[in-house]
């Protein structure tokens, strides 16, 4: 099997695998130098697919790790760990030095090569871009609701102007025809998300941005990874959005029905102003605030959202053959 490599924005090769490593280890080429053989989809970082490269090269299965001095990919049998990094033995000491003089270096990434963390206002225009690309067949999973209700309505089933009763319309066939569109936009929201990062590691949006969800060490993420990723962002994230906003919303919509009750039939028009004003204030106040799921990857070193966190993801700009 031959390998070809990018190296000052050209393709090079054919090579071998044992000459692709020698080319590695002699800095000729980097560690994150893009390869490609024939077979594989994409180009690839060369520490991505440095384990059957060295399974190619006779080097048995031997799992491999990017040295956290010198980085060079190199196999788990030639280092030894320092923590959560490996380090050639060579370098054990310089490494340590490092440490020892302040360098900012986290142990859990240190063996991992710096990786181009996208930030917070692009990954809002990422999240726009997706939002119009699933906007239509959402909107086309409304349909069947529509037209049951525009059934119902001229069956003489909506809502009596005498008795303006907002449920009377909702009958069997428009509750099963919204559940339905229910249905339909939870599942192209999973399936959007789930298929196209586990596919093509990116959504249509963070393709637009020139973006890709890995993991830390920069890998492919998982189908099922991609799917947790999708239920933090939605689900956790959602119920956190919701639970700071509509608490504070309701507590004051019970205290100002609480104190109206207590006043009789009659209704203060300045106390109802004042409990609008103080329910809509709530709301931009809270509002902002409760979205520090997404927008803590702002005031983060990796740029990570809680989902990330969660999911243990990154979102970087994607690699391009030089």
């Amino acid at each position: 099997m031959e390998w070809y490599y990018s190296k000052d924005n050209k393709q090079m090769g054919p090579v071998r695998p044992d000459e692709l490593i020698a080319l590695q280890q002699s800095e000729a080429i980097s560690g994150d130098a893009l390869v490609w053989r024939e077979g594989q989809a994409d180009w690839k970082e060369f520490r991505e697919v440095a384990d059957e490269i060295f399974a190619a090269a006779g080097k048995g299965n031997a799992e491999t790790a990017v040295c956290a001095h010198s980085g060079k990919v190199l196999s788990k049998n030639e280092m030894v760990p320092y923590g959560e990094a490996w380090v050639a033995p060579e370098h054990k000491e310089a490494f340590v030095q490092r440490l020892m003089e302040g360098e900012r270096l986290e142990l859990s990434d240190a063996g991992e090569y710096a990786l181009d963390y996208v930030g917070f206002w692009w990954r809002v225009l990422g999240a726009v871009i997706d939002y119009f690309v699933k906007i239509i067949p959402v909107m086309l999973c409304q349909i069947p609701y529509y037209i049951a209700l525009f059934a119902n309505e001229a069956a003489g089933k909506g809502m009596d102007p005498e008795n303006p009763d907002p449920l009377s319309m909702w009958t069997a066939g428009v509750i099963a025809a919204y559940a339905l569109a229910l249905v339909g936009q939870l599942s192209i929201s999973i399936f959007y998300d789930t298929w196209m990062v586990g596919k093509y590691q990116a959504t249509v949006g963070k393709m637009a941005i020139g973006a890709v969800v890995v993991n830390p060490d920069g890998g492919r993420i998982t189908y099922g990874r991609s799917f947790g990723r999708w239920a933090a962002k939605k689900l956790l994230n959602g119920t956190i959005v919701m639970t700071a906003v509509m608490v504070p919303v309701i507590l004051f919509a019970v205290i100002g029905a609480g104190s109206m009750a207590g006043k009789g039939s009659s209704v203060d028009p300045e106390g109802m102003i004042g409990m609008m004003v103080l329910m809509f204030g709530s709301v931009l106040v809270l509002y902002p605030l409760a979205l520090f799921p997404y927008w803590m990857c702002g005031r983060d070193a990796e740029k990570r959202t809680l989902h990330d966190r969660v999911c243990a993801t990154r979102v970087v700009k994607k690699k391009v053959p030089k």
